[in-house]
């Protein structure tokens, strides 16, 4: 199995467990979310996405058909965890999705069960730090306004071996995603000269700006971050600052506040520091 096979196998299992959850609970509502997260960002945005590295390159035709097939298979037993909130919009789909015998409903097929052997939080951990990876990128270059056809390079600062460890498993998906020719990784080092910039989980990410970029915008567009992260860093100290909150609220919240906000401040202080590289 590839990565994006364990990844999304994973999701698949992991949604039916919280969807059963939602729905022995009567969290109607919950249920939809899960549902709505599932098929539209894991399946259409990323998997679908990640799959065409696969079908559309150098594969033997054997394997694109495995792929192809495992594809589908995810996609039908979307249809029935969906069925019964949408009926008839999934019986439509799911008699098209392949050939059926007379009579044959999605109403009356086996409703999916949950196979825990197939649920590696670790792999989504991973395939989430990917993608995070992968949004800072493309916000980057919308911001910049790169055209999508234009391809560029990429620096990955690690301050975290463990991390680079994981993306480098990610690297293909990763090049394809962002349109980029190459991808650098380093540790502990500076932020090149003339380099948009963004950090997803204490990871730097710079794009070489030669050709791509006037720097006032690059300013401009570090400063807004700077104070978008300062308001997060000021909300989150202000809760925390709150004895009422410190002393009421599970320990495990507030132990999230509190690592929340040493990550703003690292964020604040790197975003800081490249600000007066492009100064």
């Amino acid at each position: 199995l590839d990565l994006a096979d364990k990844w999304i196998l994973s999701r698949l299992n992991s949604t039916i467990v919280e969807l059963n959850k939602s729905l022995d609970n009567f969290y109607i509502n919950d249920a939809t979310k899960i549902l709505y997260d599932f098929i539209w960002h894991d399946y259409c945005d990323w998997y679908v996405e990640m799959t065409k590295t696969r079908l559309y390159g150098s594969e033997p035709d054997d394997v694109k058909i495995v792929v192809l097939n495992r594809a589908i298979f995810i996609y039908e037993q979307a249809l029935k965890l969906l069925h019964p909130f949408m009926p008839f919009v999934t019986e439509e789909i799911w008699q098209n999705l392949a050939e059926r015998k007379t009579g044959e409903s999605i109403m009356v097929s086996p409703f999916p069960n949950a196979d825990e052997k197939w649920i590696d939080k670790e792999t989504e951990a991973d395939g989430l730090f990917m993608q995070n990876v992968v949004n800072a990128v493309r916000t980057v270059r919308g911001e910049l306004d790169v055209p999508p056809s234009k391809e560029i390079n990429i620096i990955l600062n690690f301050h975290d071996a463990e991390k680079e460890k994981h993306l480098q498993k990610y690297e293909s998906y990763l090049k394809r995603l962002t349109k980029t020719k190459d991808v650098t990784l380093l540790r502990d080092s500076n932020k090149p000269r003339h380099s948009a910039s963004a950090v997803v989980d204490n990871v730097e990410i710079f794009i070489p700006l030669e050709g791509l970029i006037n720097l006032e915008a690059e300013r401009e567009r570090i400063q807004k971050e700077i104070d978008r992260v300062r308001g997060l860093f000021e909300s989150t100290e202000k809760k925390l600052s709150n004895q009422n909150f410190v002393s009421k609220a599970p320990q495990e919240v507030v132990e999230h506040e509190r690592h929340k906000l040493e990550s703003f401040k690292n964020t604040l202080q790197k975003l800081e520091k490249n600000l007066e590289s492009v100064s």
